[in-house]
């Protein structure tokens, strides 16, 4: 999974999201949590590649996951509740996940 957390001006990057709680449900209906992330504050410029990977395949609840939410705990000190993800990208990374 990659995150990426750019926004363009006039946005806020401290709307972007600080830390947030990954759960995955293999299709069952039930989600576990595969624990809190801590995601690095954007730079605030559109033509700045950025990004920050998590490598899911190091938790093994992860190997059969359909479905991922993100429950957002903070966002990097902004005043209000808002907080926003500019992207989010999936990539399968053996053929034993592609099913």
């Amino acid at each position: 999974m990659t995150f990426s957390g750019v926004q363009a001006p006039p946005c806020s990057v401290v709307k972007c999201v600080s830390v947030c709680v990954v759960p995955i449900d293999a299709g069952g209906g039930e989600f576990t949590s595969i624990g809190d992330f801590n995601f690095t504050i954007a730079p605030g410029v559109a033509d700045q590649n950025f990004g920050q990977i998590i490598d899911l395949s190091s938790f093994p609840e992860a190997t059969r996951a359909r479905l991922v939410r993100f429950n957002i705990k903070s966002n990097h000190g902004g005043d209000d509740n808002f907080v926003g993800l500019s992207e989010v990208r999936f990539n399968i990374t053996s053929e034993s996940h592609a099913r």
